[in-house]
């Protein structure tokens, strides 16, 4: 290994000592010294190898890459001779020694501790300690010269962990945290399956089988489908969390393969699926009802009686930072606070855009303002984070509610409690009960109710009339900027109304899904496209059992209806392959009838039609699809389909012409799904 990008004109930070020569240096922080307060403990080195050895570094605890920063000394050291200086560094270290040819590191002595006594670093054997070393609790510790200053938050890299009298969790970025940064969909990478719903909400999302073997319910594949397809602006909350959870023994990181988070490939398909689950946590309930946003105060207040009780801490935290209107938010791991003085306290984070570095968030308590100086895009120019008391940008929500099973708020039984607001602090009522929405794509959502609310984007403004109803920002980290991502809407069950699929902001044609998730059922529209300007309607019964449609092309989406039932769970898919442009008509599901009708009443040409019925029962899993179907306009088609005996046998479906209320025609439809492979 060579010490990257050394040179000997052009040093950075390598100041040349002579031999025996004693050069007095500070603590060091970016590659830069000066002087230190006192001349002990100093630095002995002996040089007991057969070589000359020319540049000595020390590397903090954790940090796997070694870089000219890292080099307190260049000499020329020949077999047998040696130097002394006093470093003015303080914690534990690697020192390391390289040839004088072409600077490779040659020796490497682990666990050496400066900054206590006098110590004879015998190189190439052993390290001598002239004192008492007392139990190291902190690595890089803040030295008494800089604990009154005040670094500007613009540059967030820190050496400093927790000042004399500072709150210190032990926790550190470049032992505890993941060695690889945040991703989205930049990468190939699993999310979460059927076994990590299942771990998360618990048997009933299985609506067959467990495990490995479970099979989701309809509503809750559907649920799973849309949180997978936002990790594709980054996995931050995933990672903060687990990092976490590694460090304080709940998640034992050897079932994957190493002794902390610090040890683990991204390329471990388990590892992805974990981190998945627990990003998932941050739209779950109770997962996010411990959650102190006030103020920046009072978050510093909380973060330093937790890292105060350690190593028994009541909560661990995961911390949020979101821009001024709550865009690009970003999950990272607090871990210390270092007090300033002045009202100024550094909160040391495990920032998972940047593996191995000590950030900062600066908070000036006195003020209750914070800011934090990063990009949610590893591969863009940073950004700053900022705000104040009134903002409510800067959050930590607890980690151990996550611990526990989660309400499924999108099962037909499963006490919900409902998704949590992004902002909100109260748990929601009891049994109360919502549809969420959900925008996979770049249009926007504007949702209005019959008596005329509104909440979503309006002319590029975020707009809420409705009660009860709220919008649920996810924190990314990855792309924030380009993905564009929008909130998922938390509407009341009660409420109807319908929902507009905008693309007005958008620059070229887009394709968007719109999701509806209820208790025990969802509606999709998928592949939706729009040209720029231009946008289609949606309407949704509240039950989810009822979708109307109208579209200017002749090529409309997907529409999918999920459902959870007693006797079994069935999703269906309705394809109108050819319409007329304008068309609109009603796709409605009657289960106590045992039907699934479509309504082409506001149509005036026929249309062509594809239907695709998925069922799941104690006999398993089966299909049936045909595409043959025709409808003229002002139609009501009955598909039969609780009376359909299973696979390969056909289905009927009952016709009204002209929708007066009357069965015209019985017509029997062949089966003609094929199975894969």
């Amino acid at each position: 290994m060579k010490i990257e990008n050394f040179s000997k004109t052009n040093r950075m930070g390598i100041i040349a000592l002579l031999i025996v020569t004693a050069l007095t240096l500070s603590a060091f922080s970016g590659g830069q010294y000066v002087a230190a307060q006192d001349e002990d403990p100093y630095l002995e080195i002996v040089n007991e190898t057969d070589m000359a050895l020319c540049l000595f570094g020390a590397v903090p605890e954790g940090v796997t890459e070694v870089t000219q920063e890292h080099i307190f000394a260049e000499e020329e050291l020949e077999p047998g001779d040696d130097f002394w200086l006093e470093t003015g560094l303080e914690g534990t270290f690697t020192l390391i020694a390289t040839d004088c040819d072409e600077y490779t590191i040659v020796v490497e002595q682990a666990g050496v501790v400066l900054g206590q006594v006098p110590v004879v670093w015998w190189v190439g054997d052993s390290v001598e300690y002239l004192g008492e070393i007392e139990e190291q609790s902190s690595v890089g510790e803040a030295s008494s010269s800089d604990a009154g200053s005040s670094s500007d938050a613009d540059s967030s890299s820190s050496s400093s962990s927790a000042a004399s009298g500072g709150a210190d969790s032990g926790f550190r970025p470049g032992v505890n945290g993941f060695s690889f940064e945040n991703y989205g969909d930049n990468i190939q990478t699993a999310n979460m399956t059927a076994v990590e719903m299942q771990r998360l909400f618990g048997d009933q999302v299985c609506a067959s089988g467990s495990g490995e073997s479970c099979i989701l319910t309809p509503p809750s594949k559907q649920w799973m489908t849309q949180i997978n397809g936002y990790m594709a602006g980054g996995h931050c909350e995933g990672m903060a969390v687990l990092s976490m959870l590694m460090y304080s023994n709940h998640i034992d990181a050897g079932n994957f393969g190493g002794s902390s988070a610090q040890d683990l490939s991204i390329d471990d398909e388990a590892l992805q699926r974990e981190i998945a689950m627990w990003f998932a946590t941050q739209a779950t309930w109770p997962a996010a009802g411990v959650k102190v946003n006030e103020t920046p105060s009072a978050v510093v207040d909380v973060l330093i009686e937790t890292f105060t009780s350690y190593p028994s801490p009541q909560e661990e935290w995961v911390m949020g930072i979101y821009m001024a209107d709550f865009s690009g938010g970003h999950a990272i791991t607090p871990y210390a606070v270092v007090d300033q003085g002045g009202g100024i306290y550094h909160i040391m984070v495990y920032d998972n855009n940047w593996p191995n570095e000590e950030r900062v968030v600066e908070v000036d308590y006195n003020a209750n303002t914070w800011k934090y100086q990063a990009a949610t895009n590893p591969n863009a120019p940073e950004s700053l984070y900022e705000g104040n008391a009134d903002t409510h940008t800067l959050e930590v929500v607890g980690i151990s509610p996550r611990l526990q099973q989660q309400d499924c708020d999108f099962c037909a039984n499963g006490g919900s409690t409902g998704m949590t607001s992004g902002r909100g602090l109260a748990a929601p009522a009891e049994n109360e009960a919502f549809n969420q929405v959900w925008l996979t794509g770049q249009a926007d959502l504007q949702i209005v109710t019959e008596d005329g609310k509104r909440i979503g984007f309006f002319d590029g403004e975020f707009i809420n009339e409705i009660e009860g109803a709220s919008g649920e920002n996810f924190k990314f980290g990855v792309d924030i900027w380009d993905i564009n991502n929008e909130p998922v809407y938390k509407i009341p069950v009660g409420i109807e109304f319908s929902i507009t699929v905008d693309a007005s902001r958008a620059e070229e044609g887009i394709t968007s899904d719109v999701a509806m998730i209820g208790p025990g059922y969802n509606l999709v529209v998928a592949d939706l496209y729009l040209d720029p300007g231009t946008s289609d309607m949606i309407t949704v019964s509240s039950d989810g059992t009822r979708l109307a449609y109208s579209t200017e092309y002749t090529d409309a989406p997907d529409m999918i209806f999920g459902i959870e039932t007693p006797a079994a769970d069935y999703e269906f898919i309705v394809a109108a392959l050819d319409i007329e442009s304008g068309a609109e008509f009603v796709v409605e599901l009657d289960l106590e009838n045992g039907f699934l009708s479509i309504n082409t009443d506001n149509t005036t040409e026929y249309g062509t039609y594809e239907i695709v019925m998925y069922r799941i029962d104690d006999d398993g899993e089966s299909w049936f699809s045909n595409d043959d179907i025709y409808m003229e306009p002002g139609d009501t088609s009955y598909f039969l389909f609780s009376d359909w005996e299973g696979p390969g046998s056909s289905m009927f479906i009952d016709i009204d012409y002209g929708s007066d209320g009357t069965l015209d025609e019985s017509i029997e439809l062949v089966d003609e799904f094929v199975p894969e492979g």
